[in-house]
């Protein structure tokens, strides 16, 4: 518990029905993620700026631990972003104003946010883009037993609920 405590979180990798769910190392990684993190944020959703190296990433990039979803190709499909507790979150400060003035955000070590939770919108097929959401949840709830992570907290927009709610 000691090493999760200083903000090192343990690496996870899986494979389900011909999908790689592992945490992102390296740089090479990383501008894969930016990559379609941009598509989706500042391109699609456009709730960033989008700017002419189609990257997208902030200052959470630097403490937080990067999840991806490849294909069998090795193409980078989907992806998201867990903070543990000894990080700011996210909900404090971007989104603090979607919490009830008497809602606590718990920091304790066995916390944790997830953000920037994407699938690569080139995937038009809505099974497969199903498929590939379910298949991320499954690397949350992967990194969470790894980093002994029993609260999680993620702001979504109304439409994106749904899309939850439908898939159960």
């Amino acid at each position: 518990m000691q090493a999760l405590e200083m903000g090192v979180d343990r690496a996870i990798a899986f494979n389900e029905e011909g999908l790689l769910v592992r945490t992102l190392e390296g740089k090479a990684d990383m501008i894969q993620a930016y990559k379609l993190r941009h598509r989706v944020f500042a391109e699609q959703l456009q709730w960033v700026p989008k700017n002419h190296h189609g990257l997208e990433f902030d200052a959470y990039d630097a403490f937080a631990t990067s999840i991806g979803l490849f294909d069998v190709n090795s193409v980078l499909r989907g992806v998201f972003r867990m903070v543990n507790s000894s990080f700011p979150f996210m909900l404090e400060d971007e989104f603090r104003t979607c919490l009830l003035p008497t809602c606590e955000v718990r920091k304790s070590p066995e916390a944790a946010e997830i953000t920037r939770l994407a699938v690569d919108p080139m995937l038009t097929d809505k099974g497969l883009s199903n498929r590939v959401m379910q298949v991320l949840f499954k690397g949350v709830y992967q990194w969470s037993m790894h980093n002994d992570v029993r609260y999680l907290y993620m702001v979504v927009e109304k439409r994106f609920l749904r899309v939850l709610r439908g898939m159960g």
